[in-house]
C-alpha cells in the first residue's frame, strides 16, 4: 500500500470511527483488568496497525504485557521474543515512558511507520501502547496519533476503574474473612468463659477443698481464655494495619540469642504443660536488624503453632544460622505436616486447612508473612512428604 493514498482516506476514517465505537462498548462491559487490556490491544489491530504491543509499569519498571498481530503465527513468535526483551532497549517505548507524551515515528527500518502513546491516570504512568503499520503499510499522521491517544486515555481511565473495583471487592472479601475469623475463633474461648462462670456462681463459702481447687482451676481457665481473646484481637489489629498499608516496624540491631532466650521464657511453660520438648540451637551470630517485638511475634506465632500440632513427648526445634546477608530461623515440629499442594496457600489471609493439617483457620501465618516481609525477609515452608513441618524465615543482618 502506498503512503496514505486519497482513495484509502474514507476507509481509514471509517476504521478509526469503528475502533472508537467498539472501544467504548468494550470498556463499558469489562470489570477485569486483564480481559480489558487483552480486548483493547486486539481492537487496535488491524484498524490502527499491523501489530500492537502493550507494556505496563510494574514493580518499578516497564514490563512486556501483551501483543496482538494480524498474523496469528507471527503473534506467538513476537510475544515470546518480547517476553525476554528489555523494554528500555526499545527507543519508541523509552521515549514515551520518559516523557509521558505521544511519539510519532515515520522511519523505522524493520517495523515501518510507528507511534507510541502513554497510558496515564491521576497517579502517573500506567504503561505504553506501541502501534506499528508494518513494512509497506501506510505512514502514520497526526490524525492517527490523536486516535491512538484517545484509545490510551480512555483505556487508562477504564483500567483505573477496573482496578479500583477489584480493590473494593477485595475489601469486601477482607471484611467477610475478618468476620469469619471473629465468629469462628472467638466462639470457643467465650463459651469456655461462660461455662466456667456458670459453675463459679455457686456459693463457695462452705465448699470442700477439692471444690475450691476446682474453682481455682476454673479461674485459671478463664484467665487463659481471656488471654487467647486478647491475642486474637491483637492479631486482627495487626492484620487490619497490614491491609491498610500502615504497618510500621521500628528497626534496630538485636542480638539473636537474646531473642531466642526471651522466646523460651515465654513458651517453655506451654511446652512443659503439653509434654513437649522445646529445643533451641544457635551459634554466635551477628545481630539482626529488626523490630524486637515484631520479631518475637513471628517466632512465638510459629513456635506456638508447632506446640499446638505436635504430639505429646515429641519435640519442637528452633534453630538460627548465618546465611549471606541474613540470619535464617527455622521452626521444626513433629505434627501431621503440611500437604504439598497446600504449601502455597498456607500463608494466605484466613486460610482454612483441612482436618488434621497444619495451621487451621485464622490470621497467624498471614501476619507472620506480613511482618517478615516488612523487615525485608521472606518466609516459607520446607516441602516434604510425611509428618512434621519446618517453617523458615529470614531477617537481615544489621
Amino acid at each position: 500500500m502506498s503512503e496514505n493514498p486519497a482513495s484509502f482516506a474514507p476507509q481509514l476514517e471509517w476504521n478509526r470511527l469503528e475502533l472508537l465505537c467498539d472501544l467504548g462498548r468494550t470498556l463499558a462491559s469489562r470489570e477485569d483488568p486483564e480481559t480489558l487490556l487483552d480486548d483493547v490491544t486486539r481492537l487496535t489491530v488491524p484498524r490502527l496497525g499491523q501489530w500492537a504491543v502493550l507494556h505496563l509499569w510494574q514493580d518499578g519498571r516497564l514490563r512486556f504485557s501483551r501483543l496482538a498481530h494480524e498474523d496469528s503465527t507471527l503473534e506467538g513468535q513476537l510475544a515470546r521474543e518480547f517476553e525476554t526483551h528489555d523494554p528500555r532497549r526499545d527507543e519508541l517505548v523509552t521515549r514515551v515512558a520518559d516523557t509521558s507524551a505521544p511519539v510519532l515515528s515515520t522511519r523505522l527500518t524493520h517495523e515501518g511507520s510507528a507511534m507510541g502513546v502513554p497510558l496515564l491516570d491521576a497517579r502517573g504512568l500506567l504503561g505504553t501502547l506501541s502501534l506499528y503499520a508494518g513494512v509497506g503499510g501506510r505512514t502514520y499522521d497526526g490524525r492517527d496519533l490523536a486516535v491512538a491517544m484517545d484509545v490510551a486515555t480512555r483505556t487508562a481511565h477504564a483500567l483505573d476503574h477496573a482496578r479500583r473495583f477489584q480493590e473494593a471487592q477485595a475489601a469486601i472479601r477482607w471484611r467477610d474473612d475478618v468476620l469469619a475469623v471473629v465468629t469462628h475463633d472467638l466462639r470457643n474461648p467465650l463459651n469456655a468463659i461462660a461455662l466456667d462462670l456458670s459453675t463459679l456462681r455457686r456459693p463457695w463459702k462452705d465448699a470442700a477443698e477439692p471444690d475450691r481447687r476446682e474453682g481455682r482451676g476454673q479461674l485459671e481457665s478463664i484467665k487463659r481464655a481471656l488471654e487467647r481473646v486478647g491475642r486474637m484481637v491483637d492479631d486482627l489489629l495487626v492484620a487490619s494495619t497490614m491491609k491498610a498499608g500502615h504497618l510500621h516496624v521500628h528497626l534496630a540491631p538485636q542480638i539473636v540469642n537474646g531473642l531466642l532466650t526471651e522466646l523460651v521464657q515465654m513458651l517453655a511453660p506451654v511446652a512443659r504443660h503439653r509434654g513437649i520438648s522445646l529445643e533451641v540451637s544457635a551459634p554466635e551470630l551477628p545481630p539482626v536488624r529488626c523490630d524486637r517485638d515484631r520479631a518475637l511475634q513471628v517466632l512465638s506465632n510459629l513456635v506456638g503453632n508447632a506446640l499446638t500440632v505436635s504430639p505429646k513427648e515429641s519435640s519442637v526445634r528452633v534453630t538460627a544460622a548465618h546465611e549471606g546477608g541474613f540470619v535464617l530461623f527455622t521452626v521444626a515440629d513433629q505434627g501431621p505436616g503440611v500437604p504439598l499442594p497446600l504449601l502455597e496457600r498456607i500463608f494466605d489471609r484466613a486460610w482454612q486447612g483441612t482436618s488434621g493439617s497444619h495451621a487451621g483457620f485464622g490470621l497467624g501465618l498471614f501476619i507472620v508473612r506480613g511482618l517478615v516481609e516488612a523487615h525485608g525477609g521472606r518466609v516459607w515452608v520446607e516441602a516434604h512428604e510425611g509428618p512434621g513441618a519446618t517453617f523458615c524465615f529470614t531477617l537481615p543482618v544489621a
